[in-house]
């Protein structure tokens, strides 16, 4: 029983030492296995040809620079292509946060509204992007917002108002009959 075991671990001891001078010889260096690897290394660069980007082929509002009021309704479109047919993704930013993000249909147009709301003013920027995941192509615009105060917005309120007062009449009168 002894015998056997030692026979066992001199095989095992053999056939780990002989695993090892296998790794030094053929394994070149760079490759070999680190404590900080989860796998093995790979050539990760990724050769695109012939790819050739979108492009946008017509863009609303034509000015890229304009001024609007701050609570004005803003309406923007694109027009767009891709020469290979890819899957396009359409992208829209507002001072470079992402608002809207779709994915083509394949007619090659998409539209974004924007209200940038009362008390607002200043510069701001609306972008759009149109991707096909290896190339990009997109058009900015640059808003001067116009304040308009919140609290100018006080005949509005009034007309509520008013109506409320005439519903509650009409409650009123159907009441009395």
């Amino acid at each position: 029983m002894n015998e056997k075991f030692f026979k066992i671990l001199f095989f095992s001891l053999l056939v780990l030492l002989v695993s090892f001078i296998v790794s030094l010889q053929f394994i070149p260096k760079g490759v070999r296995y680190s404590p900080e690897a989860n796998f093995a290394p790979f050539d990760s660069n990724v050769n695109i040809q012939n790819n050739h980007a979108p492009t946008i082929t017509d863009f609303n509002p034509s000015e890229l620079t304009f001024s609007a009021n701050g609570d004005e309704n803003l309406y923007f479109n694109v027009s767009f292509e891709d020469s290979d047919f890819n899957t396009l993704n359409v992208s829209w930013y507002v001072d470079d946060n992402l608002i809207q993000q779709i994915e083509d249909s394949g007619d090659g147009f998409d539209e974004f509204n924007f209200n940038f709301g009362c008390d607002t003013s200043g510069n701001r920027d609306v972008r759009v992007e149109v991707n096909d995941g290896f190339a990009v192509d997109s058009v900015s615009w640059n808003v001067d917002l116009q304040l308009v105060s919140c609290s100018s917005n006080s005949d509005s309120s009034g007309e509520i108002i008013r109506i409320q007062m005439k519903i509650r009449r009409v409650i009123l009168h159907c009441l009395e009959i």
